[in-house]
């Protein structure tokens, strides 16, 4: 089984989650975590969550920044078995792990970069014909 667990400073964790219940339905394989809204910690709510994860268990988690400080404490869980962090996650990135059923690294490699394309600067093009007040009458 897959297992995610998504923290952020604030609440983008849970705010991710209430859109992707928006968009996907079923959000029970995601567990999420706002850090620093009060005195509980990263570390009691990832202890808590590894009492859940069985052995054959595929674990992905989930932060908001590289070298903040929700990554940093979760890297020390990477030395559990079938675990993975990826960092800098978006909710393009966090919509498409909830339907996958592989976590190898290829896989999350792809998905990390098909997340970051969809990242972008949008502009309006311009037509061919130019209009002026003048067209209008």
């Amino acid at each position: 089984m897959i297992k995610l667990f998504l923290s952020s400073h604030g609440k983008m964790a849970s705010g991710i989650k209430s859109t992707l219940s928006i968009l996907a339905g079923d959000t029970s394989k995601l567990e999420v975590f706002d850090a620093y809204i009060d005195d509980s910690s990263v570390q009691d709510h990832l202890d808590e969550f590894f009492k859940s994860v069985s052995a054959d268990d595929q674990v992905l988690l989930m932060s908001d920044i590289l070298g903040g400080s929700v990554n940093t404490a979760m890297c020390q869980y990477l030395e559990r078995p079938n675990t993975q962090l990826v960092a800098g996650v978006n909710l393009a990135f966090v919509l498409q792990m909830m339907f996958e059923e592989n976590l190898s690294p290829e896989r999350i490699d792809e998905v990390v970069e098909e997340s970051r394309n969809g990242l972008q600067r949008i502009e309006m093009k311009k037509t061919e014909e130019t209009s002026s007040d003048d067209d209008f009458f």
